[in-house]
């Protein structure tokens, strides 16, 4: 019983460890995700003028749009790529191995706990006091 408890402590206290560790993956993320939106917004918005008005007299106007354009969408799909890219890290893979196993053994205690009732119990119709 002791053990089963002890089973119980360790696959909370992994579930706990993984759920932070999840948030802080996904905090993570979203704050690359939002840098790569933001350096996107600020890219449109506070060099388009400067860009374009220092590309227009080499590349025409429609030149420099392009070039500009394609500099914004470059560096903002770089930030966003890696947002998306950041998976799970090994702490966290650990964890919820951890909690895997104490929950299988907990299982498996859970079933032998059911199997000895029954018994009991049919030992008891079987054999009243």
């Amino acid at each position: 019983m002791r053990k089963t408890l002890e089973l119980a402590k360790l696959a909370g206290r992994a579930e706990m460890l993984r759920w932070r560790l999840v948030a802080r993956r996904t905090a993570m993320r979203a704050t690359l995700l939002l840098a790569g939106t933001l350096f996107l917004v600020a890219a449109l918005v506070l060099l388009h003028a400067l860009a374009l008005a220092a590309l227009a007299p080499h590349l025409g106007d429609m030149g420099a749009a392009a070039a500009v354009l394609a500099f914004d969408l470059v560096a903002a799909l770089i930030l966003i790529a890696a947002g998306l890219r950041l998976g799970p890290g090994t702490a966290e893979r650990e964890a919820a191995m951890v909690r895997e196993i104490a929950t299988a053994e907990l299982q498996s205690k859970a079933d032998t706990l059911r199997l000895a009732g029954s018994l009991l119990a049919m030992f008891r119709r079987k054999h009243p006091r």
